[in-house]
């Protein structure tokens, strides 16, 4: 079976991993010549627009920027990973993406880092929130 029928067949839930061509934030509204990464993600449904969303996923867990915006998956193994790797929580590494983009199957996050992904994921909504609400108290001194 092909990986495209495979992924046809496979229903999509939350914390699935897969191989996806996400493209760039600068290219986002780019249709003609998209530009981005293949890359495996892990995608979570929105149930009440019906969208999906991918959370990029990189190897690079030692890079403090990664750390601090990015769940460290515990159990990356059972996830079907090839060594340690960080999930993206912050707002500009989670996209809405279209099936069409999306290429193989990988594995699952186990319950415990859905839950683990979501608290960080919200810790790191909080001081985005943060962030930004001090940048626009500054403008307007």
């Amino acid at each position: 079976m092909t990986a495209s029928k495979e992924n046809k067949q496979k229903q999509m839930e939350n914390g699935d991993v897969y191989i996806a061509f996400v493209r760039y934030a600068e290219d986002i509204n780019n249709d003609n010549n998209p530009k981005g990464k293949v890359r495996p993600v892990v995608i979570f449904k929105d149930p009440e627009d019906n969208k999906l969303y991918a959370c990029k996923v990189s190897s690079r867990v030692d890079k403090p920027l990664e750390r601090k915006f990015g769940y460290i998956i515990k159990d990356w193994k059972e996830a079907g990973f090839s060594k340690p790797s960080i999930v993206a929580c912050n707002r500009e590494n989670i996209r809405e993406i279209n099936k069409t983009a999306i290429h193989r199957y990988i594995g699952r996050l186990t319950d415990r880092d859905i839950k683990g992904m979501l608290i960080k994921h919200i810790k790191v909504a909080r001081l985005e929130y943060k962030i930004m609400k001090e940048k626009r108290n500054e403008l307007e001194r």
